[in-house]
Parts: C-alpha cells; sequence; structure tokens
C-alpha cells in the first residue's frame, strides 16, 4: 500500500511528464496534455490501488466488531454452582 501512495505521489505532483517517448506529444487523445494525463493517471492508480486495502481493512474491523459483541454477551461463570440447595422432591398421596 504504502508503494502504491508513494508512486501516485511522485508521478501525479511532478512538473513536467515523467515517460520521455509520450512527453513530446503536445495534446494526447481527449485533449489532455502529456502532464495532465500522466497527473489523471496518478489519480486513478492512488484511488483504485487503495480499494482492495479498504475492503480488506473494512472487513477486518467488522469481524473485531462482532467479536467484542459476542464477548459482551456471554454470561459471567457461576463461581457457586455447588451451594445451590437441591430441592427433594416428595410424593403427595391423596
Amino acid at each position: 500500500m504504502l508503494q502504491n501512495v508513494i508512486l501516485a505521489v511522485l508521478i501525479g505532483f511532478a512538473q513536467v511528464p515523467l515517460y520521455a517517448p509520450y512527453a513530446h506529444q503536445v495534446v494526447l487523445a481527449g485533449g489532455f496534455s502529456a502532464l495532465q494525463d500522466q497527473q489523471f493517471g496518478a489519480g486513478i492508480m492512488w484511488t483504485f490501488g487503495d480499494v482492495p486495502f479498504g475492503i480488506a481493512l473494512s472487513m477486518l474491523v467488522q469481524k473485531w466488531l462482532i467479536s467484542q459483541s459476542d464477548e459482551a454477551k456471554i454470561p459471567p461463570p457461576l463461581s457457586r454452582i455447588s451451594e445451590v440447595p437441591i430441592l427433594e422432591q416428595t410424593e403427595h398421596t391423596m
């Protein structure tokens, strides 16, 4: 993830086009200059490169939150269960 961000920042904030064979073209398809096209590509790379990371992070957070709520629902163990009186069953005759 970090390498994606660093590369996108370097490409996006460059003052000149970095790819020499591409830089000599004044206007590209769509009316963009080589520098504008490079910056647009860096924006796409930065945005969509982080989508899988964001999905994975949100899944981990969701699983963690679910595990926290499950732990909160578990009642504490009964420590004195042997001290509970046992009622004897008696038979009543009519």
